[in-house]
């Protein structure tokens, strides 16, 4: 799908109570679907909804990572409707931005959430942590591995290579939830 299609489609989507799939381009078959909260010159941002129409936190998405948006058309915003938090706006964080890679990281890890981040470099990967440090080309991150214990030393990623951002989900919690508030805390 051209990249105008894809921004048009979120573009029709931000405000809508309709649920959007996207289909991530590096990843082949990864897809989330939700509804669509914000859309940067460079990022979107998406309130994921797991199996069922419950939200899971927040994902931004490089708009150059996404291979398609399409209408769900599942039970899944329906169910989504009945939710307590509906409707999801109420979950965009204020000020967000979305126009660059380092903004959408400031934004997302404010108030020391844990944020998750993909990169091209290994598809289906995702490097979980508290945000350490941005610098002009590289974001570092205080990371918590897989099974809940902090790193020593915080580790680099380059910016240009983050394709997505996720925080407040479902892993992220029950992650923060036995690692607990980090090395630095």
């Amino acid at each position: 799908m051209q990249s105008k299609k894809i921004r048009r489609r979120l573009d029709e989507a931000l405000g809508a109570d309709h649920v959007v799939r996207v289909v991530r381009r590096t990843v082949r078959g990864s897809h989330y679907s939700g509804f669509v909260l914000a859309v940067g010159a460079k990022w979107f941002l998406m309130a994921p909804l797991l199996d069922g129409g419950a939200f899971d936190g927040l994902i931004a998405f490089r708009l150059r990572e996404v291979q398609s948006v399409t209408r769900d058309t599942t039970f899944v915003a329906r169910a989504a409707r009945l939710r307590p938090e509906w409707p999801p706006s109420s979950l965009t964080p204020e000020d967000i931005d979305l126009d660059t890679t380092a903004g959408v990281l400031r934004t997302l890890a404010g108030d020391g959430e844990l944020i998750g981040i993909h990169t091209d470099q290994r598809l289906g990967a995702i490097w979980v942590g508290l945000l350490d440090e941005i610098t002009r080309r590289w974001v570092y991150l205080h990371e918590v591995r897989p099974d809940a214990t902090w790193r020593d030393e915080p580790l680099g990623y380059r910016l240009g290579r983050i394709d997505t951002v996720e925080t407040g989900g479902q892993y992220l919690r029950g992650l923060a939830s036995v690692a607990g508030r980090g090395p630095s805390a």
